[in-house]
């Protein structure tokens, strides 16, 4: 989670910019030294705990890993969900969906 944090103000502030990089993207994978992959679901994941800050305990706790936060996040994407309380709903959803997949931090 607090890469998670630390990514989210890194693209708030455009800090990226400033230290060569011209997406987050590029941060991560030059800076952090993550593969193209493991920076897109890092990404998403900063974008789902940014969107729904009630999962924090759940990827801190290990219940939610990285791979199925990012799972989520498209998924919300992807019904065009905006609303919080519509977010709640379909974390739960999708968590049921995702709780087989063998997706590991």
């Amino acid at each position: 989670v607090t890469l998670l944090k630390h990514l989210h103000e890194m693209n708030r502030r455009k800090v990226f910019v400033d230290l060569g990089h011209s997406t987050l993207n590029h941060y991560i994978i030059k800076e952090l030294g993550y593969s193209e992959s493991e920076a897109w679901t890092r990404i998403q994941a900063m974008r789902l705990l940014q969107t729904a800050p009630h999962i924090e305990e759940k990827i801190e706790s290990g219940f939610l890993s990285l791979c199925n936060a990012a799972t989520v996040q498209s998924h919300i994407i992807d019904q065009g969900i905006h609303s919080n309380s519509n977010k709640k709903t379909a974390f739960g959803k999708c968590a049921q969906d995702i709780e087989s997949k063998d997706c590991r931090k």
